[in-house]
């Protein structure tokens, strides 16, 4: 599919994938052909001392940006952070996003064995990367670890109505919508792959004095 960014995909990318472990990683060579239908067929290859490693990927950009002397360090339409989860099951979890948070895919490289090499979709104003894993190269998914310790958090406009959303498209409950001590109504889900998402609406206004003190009223509540 066409990407919506003219910016080409770095090829260090591919090492969170697990393709640049060890001695491959410092002997990545890329060879890069246009055409003028700025179609870049990129061809990485592990060189001497590393693994034998040939992977083809087809990525969309402009003559124009590609040859340009002048390069943004950050790349328009990245966030200071930006996620990057592994998936057992990439593509499945691409139109997984697109159905439960209205995902926009960007580009996605496919790797060998039909796995996806490195995606990238954006939900709202945000991009998310992608990778199948590859637990050979020790890249690995949630559901190896039995789980994740982290939730991305989303703030939309009806968490109600993307929290329904989301379990129709297939995720499973955590949280059901809440209004919380902090200001938000909020909902939690787990994805078919294992991530977490924390779905939120911001619905008052509060001073951290007065979050404080909801908490506390929170927690006698709760030891009551």
């Amino acid at each position: 599919p066409a990407r919506s960014s003219t910016r080409p995909p770095n090829v260090s990318m591919l090492w969170v994938a697990g393709w640049g472990s060890g001695p491959v990683r410092d002997s990545v060579q890329a060879e890069t052909v246009l055409d003028n239908e700025n179609v870049t067929d990129r061809r990485v290859h592990g060189g001497a001392g590393g693994s034998s490693l040939r992977a083809t990927i087809t990525t969309w950009m402009t003559r124009g940006s590609f040859m340009s002397d002048k390069v943004a360090p950050i790349p328009d339409g990245y966030h200071t952070v930006t996620p990057h989860l592994v998936i057992a099951g990439c593509a499945d979890a691409i139109a997984f996003y697109v159905k439960a948070f209205g995902a926009d895919e960007r580009f996605r490289m496919p790797g060998p064995e039909g796995k996806c090499m490195h995606a990238e979709i954006q939900i709202g104003d945000s991009v998310v990367m992608l990778a199948d894993e590859y637990p050979e190269m020790g890249s690995k998914s949630p559901t190896a670890y039995g789980g994740t310790p982290v939730a991305l958090h989303i703030y939309v406009e009806d968490v109600d109505s993307v929290f329904k959303q989301a379990i129709d498209a297939g995720a499973v409950p955590v949280m059901p919508p809440a209004d919380m001590f902090w200001g938000d109504r909020y909902a939690r889900v787990s994805d078919p792959f294992g991530h977490t998402w924390a779905l939120a609406t911001h619905i008052k206004d509060l001073s951290p004095e007065e979050i404080q003190a909801g908490m506390q009223a929170m927690m006698a509540e709760r030891d009551a």
